[in-house]
């Protein structure tokens, strides 16, 4: 929410702003596919990607673009998190996670985590924490994990890998992590809940 308004992504493939206190439409944008991620308001702008395979930045009060930053065809179903000026945020069968220019849209960096890339991260001082999911037999090749990456190269630090489930076509992570206390945080699509130490993969 911002400036009063209340932003909505809709699998009508539109993105709304409503007057958060009289419910009245302020601009809508149709990004011409379906909107699954949720967005993020910073300093007057909204982020929030569509299976366009864009990530949009409009401006909170008017609704116009700011700049768009294109996918390759591949859906951008995580949301972002955002710190010291740089978006981070993952992709689907791009397998990327990207960190990019909040104010220009611009790529930071980009780094391959061998799996769809669905949760939102999370962000500390020193890294992004965020899991994949892994598809069996699928047309392009994903594996399931959790991965720490250092926020100012984009270089893996650490990499949990995620074993395959009996019986199912998708594993991994699909949650979106937390951190507290020194404690990285998230759930596994094997039903199970698993906390690591942010600083290593102990």
């Amino acid at each position: 929410m911002a400036a009063g308004l209340v932003f909505i992504g809709s699998y009508d493939h539109n993105v709304y702003a409503v007057d958060a206190r009289r419910g009245v439409l302020r601009w809508q944008h149709d990004t011409l596919k379906e909107v699954v991620s949720s967005p993020l308001v910073v300093d007057g702008t909204v982020y929030i990607g569509s299976r366009s395979s864009d990530l949009f930045a409009f401006d909170a009060a008017t609704g116009k673009v700011k700049w768009k930053f294109f996918y390759w065809s591949s859906w951008v179903e995580s949301s972002a998190r955002v710190r010291d000026g740089n978006l981070y945020i993952g992709s689907s069968d791009y397998q990327q996670l990207f960190a990019i220019d909040a104010r220009t849209g611009k790529r930071v960096w980009s780094v391959n985590l061998d799996g769809s890339v669905w949760s939102t991260p999370a962000v500390d001082a020193r890294s992004v924490y965020v899991g994949v999911v892994g598809v069996v037999s699928y047309f392009i090749e994903h594996h399931g994990g959790f991965f720490a990456v250092d926020r100012a190269t984009g270089k893996i630090a650490w990499r949990f890998p995620m074993s395959v489930i009996p019986g199912a076509v998708d594993y991994g992570v699909a949650s979106s992590p937390a951190v507290d206390n020194g404690l990285v945080f998230f759930g596994g699509l094997d039903g199970t809940f698993y906390a690591f130490k942010q600083t290593s993969s102990e």
